[in-house]
């Protein structure tokens, strides 16, 4: 009862926020001329009094602004008259809107549109100025220029254009339903945003239920390091490995995988397979909030994806070679991409002209075989890339939209994988309280960068998927004793994990001093069995790796064993031009978590920076995009008292199941090597990117392949609380999440729809 309670207060909280939220009025953008703002440069040469400065034809003027925004230097007079023209596509230049003289200069000078322009229509926005004194107009350095009387600028003019008045969302809703069917596949058309908040409804009563359902405090006070009852393994399958039969019952045991998959299935806990079924809806509704290509790096895994689908091999990494096809760089092009990222005043496709001027060069551009040219992503393995050639091929449309959702499903469908393999983890390390795997798995599933970057075609997601059936893997095996099975589970996992991302070596020291120690404990079920399950384990991860590195020299010829090792992930970045010392690494990797000692000799942050807070913390909470937006700096804040409130009761969860953990020593020193290993790569990555002169490298997102410890940390915070109240305490943090992960989407709906 202390649950629903509690859970029906927290989400009446909720929606009143969420009202409170979408009631606020305030400016809403109508459009832009998709020129970065805020404007920083001043165009040349200057607008003399009378001329006309006109912004590149094919900007489109919306039907519904109602005024238009641009940045004017006067030289301390008074602005003269200000007349907006427009010139549609192949049709007559006529005056749209205006501005009296005697108005003041500013970065933000509002001019008036007639409210009935017309539909949005593509073409030619100019400004004409009078008097005699000569006006200054600021924008940015890009081309097509800007054309003062007819002569180019050093730029293009920035202009946004704002819709009448100030409006709360609820008044926005009929151009927010409109614009979320632009610029994307758009299967469900102008019913896109109805179909994706009934998904969300739908979604919250599924959470809803299962929190009632399955977070309650029976047996809450279980130990922690009770043997699970004994059960067969929901990944393991008895195939017999002698006789003369062997053929016979490969073949048997390959026809039975599907049965013997949905069995496996059935045998994982009704919470469990829910938490799976909420993790892909939530992370498939940020598939349609997102628009393409505006998770970071999702252009190069697309194009590496795309390259393997139509040539069948990894890309060859070829230097100064182009990085995209013809097909991506006119989806890039269309979309706006190069001006979205980074401003968040520019929208991408927002109107319906600019929506058909995407598909029309779509249409006249749709080869996809490009060069296969180095990016970010083409030294990795191709195991992700592989797999994301499946929903490419099996696209009902050859349009690139189509299929770039249709891959973002998978990696949705990798992120719900990945929320499971926790789940089942939890069960491994607390095996007698079940509403805790609950409440771990459900905090994993709505974390919102985690969400965010799930819903894009982002090779991340089959690392974080390899990292956590590793950590449940070595947990499956440190409670029911090292077998065959168990190894080649543990292989597998590892062979997976190499296979997906070069980040993922970072861990593999630690699993093997897992392995070591599991073969100690071992022991006395004899020498044979022992090291014949380390082999297992050891031949399955080592046996796929081998075959990467030996058709990387030989058939694919991409230039090493490893395509450049993890050395060649900062040189897209920034060409090596300075070697770098371990002390130095040594230094960066300290100051990324630590405050700067006093005796290090490199300062890479600024003073007074902790990178703990301003990069992990806060960009866990939500740095969205290509770190472009974030929430109000408030949110950060009040995160840090949370944190800090679970660190205490973490702390106290800790002394009160410390003699129970004392069976997990061995297995959490080994997760502890893995972490550390992670940090030491991230450190050395960062390093080299920070001295050979590039942005800084290192994101939130690096250290969410411990998103297993993540889970298993929060729930241990809740054993801080008396056993009646430590499941309250669970669905309220999952609320929480909830809430976190709601709010993340109306600020992402925000940017790039209102």
């Amino acid at each position: 009862m202390r649950v629903r309670i509690a859970l029906a207060l927290a989400l009446v909280a909720i929606a009143t926020g969420l009202v409170i939220d979408m009631s606020g009025a305030a400016p809403r953008l109508a459009g832009s001329d998709h020129v970065h703002w805020p404007a920083a440069q001043q165009l040349t040469p200057t607008l003399p009094g009378g001329g006309t400065l006109c912004a590149p034809v094919g900007t489109v003027l919306p039907a519904d602004a109602a005024r238009l925004v641009v940045t004017i230097g006067s030289y301390g007079r008074r602005l003269p008259r200000l007349v907006v023209l427009f010139t549609p596509t192949g049709g007559r230049s006529r005056i749209v809107g205006g501005l009296p003289a005697g108005g003041s200069e500013g970065e933000a000078v509002s001019i008036p549109l007639d409210r009935h322009h017309g539909p949005s229509a593509s073409g030619a926005v100019c400004l004409r100025a009078g008097g005699r004194e000569p006006l200054a107009f600021y924008g940015w350095s890009q081309n097509p220029p800007t054309t003062i009387n007819g002569t180019p600028a050093n730029g293009a003019v920035s202009m946004l254009f704002y819709r009448a008045g100030s409006e709360s969302w609820w008044q926005l809703l009929g151009a927010l339903d409109l614009r979320f069917g632009l610029g994307k596949w758009g299967f469900f058309g102008d019913w896109t945003l109805p179909a994706i908040a009934l998904a969300a409804l739908l979604l919250w009563f599924g959470v809803t239920r299962v929190l009632m359902r399955d977070v309650r405090p029976t047996n809450a006070g279980a130990a922690v390091d009770e043997p699970p009852a004994p059960h067969s393994s929901e990944f393991e399958a008895a195939i017999p490995t002698r006789g003369g039969a062997r053929t016979v019952v490969v073949r048997r045991a390959i026809r039975r995988v599907p049965r013997a998959t949905l069995r496996a299935w059935s045998r994982i806990p009704r919470a469990g397979r829910a938490c799976f079924v909420i993790a892909f809806v939530n992370i498939a509704i940020w598939t349609v909030i997102v628009p393409p290509f505006q998770v970071p790096d999702e252009i190069s895994h697309f194009a590496y994806a795309q390259y393997l689908a139509e040539t069948g091999q990894p890309p060859p990494q070829t230097q100064n070679a182009g990085q995209y096809s013809p097909q991506e760089n006119a989806a890039l092009y269309g979309l706006d991409w190069g001006s979205t990222i980074g401003s968040v005043y520019n929208r991408g496709v927002f109107t319906p002209a600019e929506n058909s001027e995407l598909r029309a060069i779509l249409a006249a551009n749709d080869d996809p075989l490009g060069p296969g040219g180095a990016t970010v992503a083409t030294a990795q393995p191709p195991l992700y890339y592989a797999l994301e050639v499946i929903p490419y091929w099996l696209s009902p449309s050859n349009s690139i939209l189509a299929r770039l959702e249709l891959m973002r499903l998978l990696s949705a469908l990798m992120a719900a994988c990945t929320v499971l393999a926790i789940y089942l983890f939890l069960r491994e390390i607390i095996p007698r309280t079940p509403w805790m795997w609950t409440v771990g798995a459900l905090m994993v599933a709505f974390q919102p960068m985690f969400a965010f970057i799930g819903a894009g075609v982002q090779g991340d997601n089959l690392l974080y998927l390899a990292s956590a059936l590793t950590f449940l893997a070595t947990a499956r095996a440190w409670r029911r004793g090292l077998t065959t099975r168990r190894g080649v589970a543990i292989g597998a996992a590892l062979a997976v994990g190499m296979l997906a991302k070069l980040t993922f070596l970072a861990i593999v020291p630690g699993v093997l001093l897992a392995l070591a120690l599991l073969a100690w404990r071992a022991r006395s079920a004899g020498r044979t069995p022992t090291l014949r399950a380390l082999a297992a384990a050891v031949a399955v991860a080592s046996a796929p790796v081998l075959l990467y590195a030996l058709l990387n020299v030989t058939v694919w010829n991409r230039g090493s064993a490893l395509a450049g090792g993890l050395a060649s992930v900062t040189s897209q970045i920034a060409p090596a031009t300075t070697s770098v010392r371990w002390h130095q690494i040594i230094d960066y990797t300290w100051e990324l978590f630590f405050p700067r000692l006093s005796f290090m000799n490199h300062a890479f942050f600024a003073p007074g920076q902790w990178q703990l807070w301003q990069l992990w913390l806060d960009g866990a909470i939500g740095h969205f995009g290509w770190l472009d937006y974030q929430f109000p700096m408030w949110v950060y804040n009040d995160f840090r008292d949370v944190v800090y409130g679970l660190a205490a009761l973490g702390a106290i969860g800790l002394w009160r199941v410390r003699h129970a953990l004392r069976s997990l020593g061995g297995l959490l020193v080994s997760y502890s090597v893995m972490g550390l290993g992670l940090i030491g790569v991230i450190g050395y990555l960062g390093a080299n990117a920070a001295i050979q002169g590039a942005s800084p490298f290192p994101q939130a997102r690096y250290l969410f392949p411990l998103l297993a410890l993540y889970a298993l940390a929060i729930v241990l915070a809740t054993k801080g609380l008396p056993r009646r109240w430590a499941p309250v305490l669970g669905a309220l943090l999952v609320a929480l999440a909830m809430a976190h992960n709601l709010f993340a989407m109306t600020l992402t709906i925000s940017r790039y729809y209102g």
